[in-house]
């Protein structure tokens, strides 16, 4: 693809991808000589659905496969989460549908204690949301418990608003 990149900021939260014209048009350079030899050797094309229903004349210009406007740089950012994992001290457990605490008492190894979500009754209209707010909820409680619970020389955890 000549060297060209597609940069990634992952330095901070939320992620920053960094797509150019120029970048965009060097891999359509790439995927179009790469379809060209495979048809060359005679094997069939591997063809994909679009997705959008934007035509290819909105997004390339005529045969050279130029990028138009349409693939100016764009920004995308990662939704932060309301409930981090904290490796080491609490972690979701999606088959225990919990969270696992690490704490380490005064004196022995570390002990692993399961905090579960309580699941909404069938009363509730939105299933999800109320999930999300026991799951939050879940976690709030179970930073409290590491904190108090929790022995080592460790910082504490601070509690989420």
């Amino acid at each position: 693809m000549g060297m060209r990149t597609i940069k990634l900021h992952a330095t901070e939260r939320p992620f920053l991808v960094e797509a150019t014209a120029a970048n965009v048009e060097a891999l359509v350079i790439h995927c179009r000589s790469a379809i060209a030899a495979s048809t060359a050797r005679g094997e069939p094309p591997r063809l994909k659905k679009r997705l959008s229903g934007a035509s290819s004349k909105e997004t390339l210009n005529g045969e050279t496969g130029a990028a138009t406007d349409a693939l100016a740089p764009r920004t995308f950012a990662m939704p932060t989460n309301p409930t981090p994992a904290l490796v080491g001290k609490v972690t979701w457990h999606p088959s225990k549908g919990g969270w696992a605490v690490h704490y380490k008492p005064e004196h022995g190894n570390v002990v692993i204690k399961r905090i579960t979500v309580k699941t909404p009754g069938a009363d509730v209209t939105d299933k999800k949301e109320a999930f999300e707010l026991a799951k939050s909820e879940t976690y709030r409680e179970a930073i409290r418990f590491w904190n108090t619970a929790d022995k080592s020389k460790r910082e504490r955890i601070p509690e989420p608003k």
